[in-house]
This record gives C-alpha cells, structure tokens and sequence, in this order.
C-alpha cells in the first residue's frame, strides 16, 4: 500500500512538473521567445519522446522561426504519434500544407490539403486553403470548386465568397462573379476588396466608367481605414481610348478638389502618373512639383518621376538638378545615379556621366556589369576604345556568360587594329552561344 502511495505521489508530481513546463512554454510563446520555448520543448521530447502534443507545438516554433524544413520533419512525427496529439490528422495535414505552399512546393501542399480534406470532409478551410493554391498556380477550375464547397460548408463566410468570386472572375464566368460580390456587398457594404473585384468585372466587361467611379471610391475608403494606399495594381494605368482618359481625368479632378491631406496626395500622385503614362509631361510635372513643394514628396517618388519626365522631354539641365538632389536625399538610389549619367550624356558631359556609372558600380553588385557596359559604350562614341576595352574587361570579369560584352568587346579590339584579340572574343561569344 506504502509503495503503491509512493508511486502515486511520484505520477503527480511528474504530472505537476510538465504542467509547469507547459505553463512556462505557454509564457514563452505569448511573449514571442520562440527560442527558449523551442529549447524547453525539445528538453521536453527528450522526457517523451512519443508525445506527439510536443511535436506539433516544436513545429510551430520552428514555423514561426523560419525552419520549414524542422516544422515538416516534427509534423511527421506527430502523425505518427496522433494518439498523444492535441491536433486531428487532418489538422495536421492542413498545417503541413500552409508550412510546403509557404516554401514554395505547391505539390506537396496539394497532396497535404487533399489528406486533409480526405480525412475530414467538412474541414472548409482545408477546401479554401486548396482553392488558394489553385489559384496561385492558375489552375482556375479547379479553385472555383474548391471555394464553392468551402462555400456551401460556410455559407456565412463572407472571405470565402470573396475568393470564389475571385476565382470565377479568373476562369471568365463573370456574371457569377459579379452575383457573388453583390451579395457580398449587400450583406457587408464595408468588405473594400468586394467593391475592388466588382469594380474589376466592370473593366472585363468594357464598362470602364463605372470601373473609374468604383475603383476610386474603393481607393478612397481603403485609405481611410488602413491609413495606407491599396497595393492592388491599378487597371487605371492601362487606360488608353481618349474617351476614357478624359472621364478618368475629371474623376480624379474630382476627388482632388474635394479631399485633403493625404487622400489627396495619394490622388495627386495617381494624376501625375496617368498624365505620365498619355504623354502629359508638363500636366504630370504640375502635380509632382506641387507635392514636392508642400514637402508631400515622403519616399522621393515624385522628385524621382519629375526628373524621368524631364528626361523624356530632354530637358537634360533640369532632370540632372532633379537627379543630383534626389542622390542628396538618397545616396545609395541607384535609378537616380543611371538617370544622372543619362542626363550629363545628353548634355555632352561624358566625363561626368562615366563618373555616375563608376559610382553604380560600387553601389549595386547586380547592376555593375550593365554600367560597364554602359560606360564603354559612351568611350566608343568619342573613339576611347583602349579605354572601352578596360570598362568592358571589368564587366566580363563580373558577368562571364554574357555572349555579347565578348563580341562588343571583340569590336573594339578591331577598331584599334588588334585582330588576335578580336578573333579570341569572337570565339569566346560563339562558344557560350552554342
């Protein structure tokens, strides 16, 4: 009995320790110290090495962590241990498919959420979730059965009838699409990204000034309840037909004139790019010289558009004052060091512009090879080809498979005479063609 009692007394304190454990973990995990919790429960498996509770909690630590690899590894091994989990295989599965679309392998994510549905066919989100992949690998069909199930599983679902519609937009069954973002919009008049695929239904259906008027009413209310301007691509800028243009034009007047602050910045911007795209150089410079001047100009973007509408216009002394103080402002920009060189060429500053090229060079690993190029070409053009040569010899030196920096090369050993080393170059670039 004695022994008996003891045993007992020992079971509960073991029980008591790994509640404090979890207790500990839990701590860990709401303050976002997903290293130490992942310490304490891998100590934790070493004590039981079968609790497949324990696995799935270290998977989603090594998720959180950025270790997909160590997540699917301990999912694994959860589903082999499922009697000690606290997760249903299918919920196992769906985790295992988020962690493989996450890293990019789409198949393994589709197999994982097909288990999942198999396991359990009521899982709606596991009939989202496929449909999401679906989606992203524009198997279309495919996704709009997906979200209809998920649909008729939670019809209340307002996201999923979002995406439903979405994926019937993308598989062309737009009057579908259309009922299903009204009835999104009936029942939520707030859900911006239904007013956003409804105002893109428009556009597929040619009614492009219904979809200026939604679009930029969406655009709007997105501002106010984010804060922030939508990342949604603007269908907007492929506006072309001069009917068009001009109803979008006086929209935009519109809310120009009737808003403030940043909405109105954010329309100003809109403006400016549109007068851009039609060729309005001196309408879009307008609206970027008016947000620079009232220092609205936040991330230099507008500074950045001026000085490429001066270019286009070869105002090239304006765009180079615009360039040099977009590089004040931001010295590692890149872009602004390409625009300058540009400019100074189309002044006849050479020397200057090779400067800028050298000063890109050292910025941007990715972009030297092209501004050595580019500096070579502008040797060649005032008859430098020793000089070109050397620009040229840099740029094969950081992109050896480029066929033709050898042959351009190859062209200047011609120019001074140098026929060996012309032949030489000739042959590295038909080699690497072959």
């Amino acid at each position: 009995m004695k022994r008996r009692l003891i045993i007992v007394f020992i079971a509960c304190l073991c029980t008591a320790f790994a509640m404090g454990q979890k207790l500990q973990v839990d701590g860990l995990i709401r303050e976002h110290r997903y290293s130490e919790a992942l310490q304490l429960t891998t100590i934790q498996l070493r004590a039981h090495p079968r609790n497949g509770q324990l696995y799935a909690q270290r998977a989603w630590l090594y998720r959180q962590m950025g270790q997909p690899g160590m997540a699917i590894l301990d999912i694994d091994e959860a589903l082999k241990h499922l009697s000690s989990s606290d997760l249903t295989r299918s919920q196992l599965y769906h985790m295992r498919g988020e962690i493989h679309t996450e890293v990019g392998m789409y198949i393994d994510a589709y197999d994982d959420f097909t288990q999942a549905i198999e396991q359990d066919p009521h899982c709606a989100p596991c009939y989202a979730r496929r449909g999401d992949l679906n989606m992203t690998m524009e198997y279309y069909p495919l996704a709009v059965d997906d979200y209809a199930e998920a649909l008729r599983l939670e019809s209340y679902n307002s996201e999923y009838r979002v995406e439903y519609a979405r994926a019937l937009l993308s598989n062309g069954q737009l009057e579908e699409a259309a009922a299903q973002l009204q009835q999104v919009l009936a029942d939520d008049p707030g859900m911006l990204e239904a007013k956003r695929l409804l105002a893109t239904y428009h556009y597929l259906q040619d009614e492009v000034t219904v979809y200026i008027d939604l679009y930029l009413s969406y655009l709007q209310e997105y501002y106010e309840q984010h804060h922030l301007p939508s990342e949604a691509d603007h269908l907007l800028y492929a506006i072309q037909d001069s009917v068009s243009y001009r109803y979008l034009s006086d929209a935009l007047n519109q809310r120009i004139n009737h808003t403030d602050g940043d909405i109105q910045v954010m329309f100003r911007y809109i403006r400016a790019y549109v007068r851009s795209l039609n060729k309005d150089y001196a309408g879009a410079n307008s609206d970027l010289s008016q947000l620079i001047q009232n220092e609205q100009d936040y991330d230099h973007s507008a500074l950045e558009m001026r000085a490429y509408n001066y270019m286009q216009t070869e105002q090239y002394q304006s765009a180079l004052t615009d360039y040099s103080r977009l590089i004040t402002l931001s010295p590692r920009n890149t872009r602004a060091y390409y625009g300058r060189s540009l400019a100074h060429r189309g002044l006849f500053e050479i020397d200057e512009a090779i400067s800028d090229l050298l000063s890109l060079t050292r910025l941007d690993y990715n972009e030297a090879p092209n501004a050595f190029y580019q500096a070579a070409r502008l040797e060649v053009e005032r008859e430098h080809y020793t000089q070109a040569i050397r620009y040229l010899s840099r740029a094969i030196e950081l992109a050896p498979e480029n066929a033709y920096l050898y042959r351009y090369r190859a062209e200047q050993y011609e120019a001074l005479g140098n026929s060996r080393m012309a032949e030489l170059d000739y042959q590295a670039a038909d080699l690497l063609q072959e």
